[in-house]
């Protein structure tokens, strides 16, 4: 049953007929058993949104049949496209909702998974993905992490041999390949180092570090010990690093990120509209503000510095994932990303408070770039204001309650900067 503030993002964009049945998984079950009642689909969980105003709508699904769970991905499209019924074990087509469903690993932008549905085919693949190990080429591949039509991350288990597979478009894919190699593990620092690649199938093969990501001890229970200081210290190493060719993510591209952010709340929430918007404009004059007073200070940053990107090493070590968003920019990006995760996860409890000033004692022991306090808050409000379409897009049951929690927490930040 779709809620008020689904109700009211249906009723504003009639353009896409079949956005209701993804805003509402009952509806969505019910018109794929009627349409295709040999897949046995029993319910419809929808863990992810892509919304397009007035152009399309994309669903990242899982669909619980009578042989298990399975992923999918479905499209509500503009009512002027064309869709046409499909009998095939790999799609179903909802003619009257504008609505095509992909079954997994079938991606229609992502061509190279594909090559996952057989043996000889996933074993090609590895072959030219990973020449070097072979002990690889008949491994079993789990998928970890999907983001239809544009990325997969998975893990691949050989013959005593884990790695971790990523597969991109192939826009995405240059600048990812390039990032996986442009930073070195320390002692202090590990990182999953690249052991492969494939551009004609826009792959990456990375080695497999075990332990446990940060956000699975977060809220830490009682007496558990969090090695903040180390992290903040690991994050010091990447920023002191210097690879080549990284792309500039300047004080105007932090301006167009907010500026997004805010309007994707525009519409999925307009009655915070005026919040939002208030806030873009805020937050921009201060980054302009900040960049006139002390220029354009970059170094090398992950780009998407949070707990979902630290793990926790069995042995205590720590190590970062995924530099995919890797640029040259503020250090005090990361820094404010990390303490906005922290902050939109676990609210402004005293004790995120201590994590926080606990990751920056350890950051700047380790000779972290000097980095201001208000320049830390500023940034820390940035992250807060692009983090705020993410429970609409993870479809969290009170998404609009949480933006707006996110919105006025971004405005304590920003005021107290």
């Amino acid at each position: 049953m779709l809620n008020r503030e689904d109700r009211l993002l249906v009723d504003n964009d009639v353009a896409i007929p079949g956005l209701a049945a993804l805003l509402d998984s009952d509806t969505l079950a019910t018109a794929l058993k009627d349409e295709q009642p040999r897949w046995g689909v029993r319910h419809v969980e929808v863990t992810y949104l892509r919304y397009k105003p007035g152009t399309n709508c994309l669903a990242a699904c899982r669909l619980h049949t009578e042989n298990g769970v399975e992923l999918a991905y479905a499209k509500a499209l503009h009512q002027l496209d064309n869709v046409h019924h499909s009998d095939n074990d790999h799609q179903i087509s909802l003619p009257d909702l504008k609505i095509k469903l992909y079954r997994f690993p079938h991606d229609a932008r992502l061509p190279a998974l594909r090559k996952l549905c057989t043996p000889d085919e996933r074993a090609d693949l590895l072959r030219r993905l990973v020449p070097d190990q072979p002990e690889l080429w008949l491994g079993t591949i789990t998928p970890l992490h999907y983001k239809p039509e544009r990325r997969l991350v998975a893990r691949l288990d050989g013959d005593g041999m884990t790695a971790a597979l990523k597969f991109y478009t192939a826009d995405a894919f240059e600048q990812a390949s390039a990032a996986a190699k442009h930073f070195s593990a320390l002692e202090e620092l590990r990182i999953p180092q690249r052991l492969g690649r494939s551009r004609r199938h826009s792959a990456l093969a990375l080695s497999w570090i075990q332990g446990q990501t940060l956000s699975r001890h977060l809220p830490n229970p009682a007496g558990q010990d969090i090695p903040m200081h180390a992290i903040g210290a690991a994050l010091a190493h990447i920023h002191a690093q210097e690879p080549a060719d990284l792309a500039s993510f300047t004080a105007q591209d932090q301006i167009a990120a907010v500026a997004a952010a805010a309007e994707a709340v525009t519409v999925t929430a307009p009655w915070l509209a005026e919040l939002a918007t208030e806030l873009a404009y805020t937050v921009a004059a201060h980054l302009r503000a900040d960049d006139a007073r002390h220029g354009h200070r970059a170094c090398a940053i992950h780009g998407d510095f949070s707990p979902d990107q630290i793990l926790l090493t069995e042995d205590g070590g720590i190590a970062v994932l995924d530099f995919d968003n890797a640029a040259r920019s503020h250090p005090a990006a990361d820094l404010g990303s990390f303490a906005a995760a922290l902050i939109q996860r676990s609210g402004a409890q005293p004790q995120v408070t201590g994590y926080i000033d606990q990751f920056r004692q350890g950051y700047h022991a380790a000779d972290g770039a000097p980095i201001q306090s208000n320049q830390i808050a500023l940034y820390t409000a940035v992250a807060l204001i692009r983090r705020a379409p993410e429970p609409f897009r993870y479809r969290h049951v009170a998404w609009g309650e949480e933006t707006e929690r996110v919105l006025r927490v971004a405005g304590e930040v920003i005021r107290n900067a």
